[in-house]
């Protein structure tokens, strides 16, 4: 097993493969460093496994873009 990941996701919504970070092995399991401000909440955080890492950036890429977004449907 690897010691290091690149967390890369591809939301159904963009259609295109994004950089999250990397995710470190350490003595508490995968330490993750974000590749980009989108991802900053995560700065820091500790997962089981790299697939873990990867589901949080996902839902934290998903919970911005509806944060973000706006409609006007009146």
């Amino acid at each position: 097993m690897f010691d290091n990941y690149i967390i890369e996701i591809r939301p159904a919504a963009v259609g295109a493969t994004i950089s999250a970070g990397l995710v470190v092995r350490d003595d508490h399991g995968f330490r993750f460093f974000a590749a980009s401000h989108a991802f900053d909440r995560l700065e820091g955080w500790h997962f089981d496994t790299p697939k873990a890492a990867e589901r949080a950036a996902l839902r934290q890429f998903q919970w911005d873009e509806s944060a973000t977004s706006t409609s006007d449907d009146r």
